[in-house]
């Protein structure tokens, strides 16, 4: 039997790739974003996750060019899961914003307004979570060490009005 056998019905993910924190105490990165889907889902040990899955249309990270799909993952686990909500919200808030044209009260958004956005768009064949395709966000990144040490990459978002 040929380890390929059943290559042909597998699924992947096109994820990890991540915005550019740039430097510790250095100069993080400017993005300009247009949203390509959101997606919810566990990891191998079962954990929850959210991706925000969006298109580079400028940035001053050498790191990343136009036309790239880049991802900003929130997991629902370890020292992650006490803001994990509010990472999410915080990509939400910026796509709403975006869409209403004007600044959105973070508390307005709640389950009813993600689920929302968890659906397909009008066209044909869409996937889940592509409700608000196309739409604009501004990212800053940092590069920070936490407590523990290790680097981290604090990503801004925001609406484009």
């Amino acid at each position: 039997m040929s380890l390929f056998k059943n290559l042909k019905d597998a699924s992947y993910a096109k994820h990890g790739n991540y915005l550019d924190g740039g430097t510790v105490h250095g100069t993080g990165f400017d993005y300009l974003l247009d949203l390509v889907r959101f997606e919810t889902g566990k990891t191998f040990q079962g954990e929850e996750h959210f991706i925000g899955t969006y298109k580079v249309i400028s940035t001053n990270s050498p790191r990343h060019k136009p036309g790239d799909e880049v991802t900003v993952y929130n997991g629902n686990y370890g020292k992650a899961k006490a803001n994990f909500l509010g990472n999410v919200k915080k990509q939400m808030v910026a796509v709403y914003g975006t869409m209403s044209r004007s600044a959105v009260d973070p508390a307005e958004i709640g389950e009813a307004e993600a689920e929302e956005l968890m659906k397909p768009s009008e066209k044909p064949g869409a996937l889940p979570g592509t409700k608000a395709e196309g739409t604009r966000v501004k990212a800053r990144t940092k590069l920070i060490k936490t407590k523990g040490g290790t680097d981290f990459t604090v990503v801004d978002l925001d609406p484009v009005y």
